[in-house]
């Protein structure tokens, strides 16, 4: 059984977010005993994807594509809770 099925991703640390705005977002994964974590402004989120690109292309870094789909899949869940958010605040045009 994969560390992902037993559970170990670190929940505890979800995306911050500021109840008036955003300020700073974070992604975080917990992999063989090491504590990923990614803060970046909004705005930034191609350049964390870069930067995710990079990291599971070398070789002597531990994590793998698998890592990195997860990671964009908690992204994407963030940015579509902060729109709706937005939408539901009528900060956004239909």
């Amino acid at each position: 059984m994969s560390e992902y099925e037993q559970g170990n991703i670190d929940r505890s640390l979800e995306p911050t977010w500021e109840i008036q705005g955003v300020s700073e977002r974070q992604l975080v994964l917990v992999k063989e005993g090491h504590r990923y974590i990614f803060r970046f402004s909004p705005g930034q989120e191609s350049k964390v994807l870069e930067g995710l690109l990079e990291m599971v292309r070398d070789p002597s870094n531990q994590l793998d594509w698998f890592d990195a789909a997860v990671l964009t899949h908690q992204m994407g869940q963030d940015m579509s809770r902060q729109l709706e958010r937005l939408c539901r605040e009528g900060l956004l045009d239909d």
